[in-house]
């Protein structure tokens, strides 16, 4: 679990109201939580028996981290049943055509080198993997 400093930090943002609970997938609680990045949570689990991941590079390192405790706080906050914010963007996204997805998903490949992994079927060397190797940039 998160230790005390990263419970803190997880705190002070689900206070902040940095969290969204976008809904459920396939068992599992999807949030977002803004920090000097977007990074996507999923939870699992309920009560004192819960689990989950996160993209941010102190999860990778550390197992846990304080997205993901927002995102237990923001979901224990939450009403019983967490609106599944996903389907109007499905939609949204269907509604533009394969040429506007394709901009779109290039564009956020050239930000993040870690978006283009699903697109590319590889991470390019300025992605997360670089970072591990020798970075010591802080989450």
């Amino acid at each position: 679990m998160a230790g005390s400093a990263a419970f803190a930090r997880g705190e002070a943002y689900a206070a902040a109201g940095v969290v969204t609970l976008l809904g459920e997938d396939a068992g599992h609680l999807v949030a977002v939580v803004r920090g000097s990045e977007d990074y996507r949570v999923r939870l699992h689990g309920s009560g004192t028996r819960f689990g989950g991941d996160c993209t941010c590079p102190a999860y990778d390192r550390d197992g846990w981290c304080k997205h993901l405790v927002a995102a237990a706080l923001a979901a224990n906050a939450a009403p019983i049943e967490v609106p599944d914010y996903r389907e109007p963007i499905r939609a949204h996204l269907l509604s533009l055509g394969a040429t506007a997805l394709a901009d779109m998903l290039l564009d956020l490949g050239s930000k993040s080198g870690e978006a283009m992994r699903p697109i590319s079927g590889s991470t390019p060397p300025t992605s997360r993997s670089a970072t591990a190797a020798g970075s010591s940039a802080v989450p």
